[in-house]
């Protein structure tokens, strides 16, 4: 991503699309409480999301850019909505506070954490290549982990009862 050859607008565009992705994706998240498969959808929006991250090192016209931070924002809502309402279902009542502030902490913290990774490696390469190795390396992590985590996969928002 050298320049997007843009003012001022294309950078509130920017800064804007991900917000705007997130509030369709909000707007029309009322299937997710009917899903079949939240777990594997909630992997698919996470790998997704990365892949949109290396797309987005990849851009070269600020239309394609806000583009794909829509998408991003899109997806990650998705990620978002679908992982909270398993954690939800799935959590004892006994510790949903303490699963809730753990979440809430890595909710910060992961965005903190991953832009620190991202401005480790833009001190090494170019803008763009900083940000398709880093959506790269987030992706084949992401997919390794939607490839092994198959109680996640298969999990849904009404678990089973427990017995007793």
């Amino acid at each position: 991503m050298r320049s997007l050859d843009g003012g001022a607008t294309t950078v509130g565009l920017l800064f804007a699309a991900p917000a705007c992705g997130a509030v369709l994706a909000s707007l029309t998240s009322g299937w997710a409480g009917q899903a079949r498969a939240p777990g594997l959808a909630l992997l698919v929006a996470s790998v997704s999301g990365f892949v949109a991250l290396a797309c987005l090192g990849l851009a070269r016209h600020p239309a394609l850019a806000v583009a794909i931070l829509f998408v991003y924002g899109f997806v990650q809502s998705i990620e978002e909505i679908l992982r909270y309402g398993l954690i939800q279902s799935h959590t004892p009542d006994s510790h949903l506070g303490r699963v809730n502030a753990l979440w809430s902490a890595q909710e910060t913290g992961g965005g903190a954490i991953g832009s620190l990774g991202a401005g480790a490696l833009g001190r090494y390469l170019a803008p763009g290549a900083a940000i398709v190795l880093y959506g790269t390396v987030s992706a084949v992590l992401a997919l390794a982990l939607a490839l092994t985590l198959t109680g996640l996969r298969s999990a849904t928002l009404r678990p089973e009862p427990e017995p007793g």
